[in-house]
């Protein structure tokens, strides 16, 4: 009886360690870097000039006074997309 409470033991002892040397090969993601966009969002004005408001899925910036750019703050879950354009401005007459 107590050699089988002893065999018993050992190997509920000998598991988790064994699983443990193993677990950060199993459970490590393979996690690939996203390319970084061309278009930048704070900058994004600048090069389209014609572009009154523009965002990213995430974040909307427009023409403040002076033109640099008043945008707005990120969601804690968003994932920006690609910056495109949503209103063009109209030429002053």
């Amino acid at each position: 009886m107590k050699t089988t409470v002893l065999m018993i033991a050992v190997a509920l002892l000998a598991a988790p360690v064994g699983a443990a040397d193993m677990a950060p090969q199993i459970m490590a993601p393979k996690i690939k870097a996203r390319p970084a966009s061309l278009d930048n969002i704070h900058s994004y004005g600048d090069k389209n000039a014609s572009c009154a408001v523009w965002t990213d899925g995430c974040r909307r910036c427009d023409r403040g006074s002076g033109g640099t750019p008043n945008c707005s703050n990120i969601g804690i879950a968003c994932q920006p997309g690609p910056v495109r354009c949503e209103s063009e401005s109209t030429p002053a007459k």
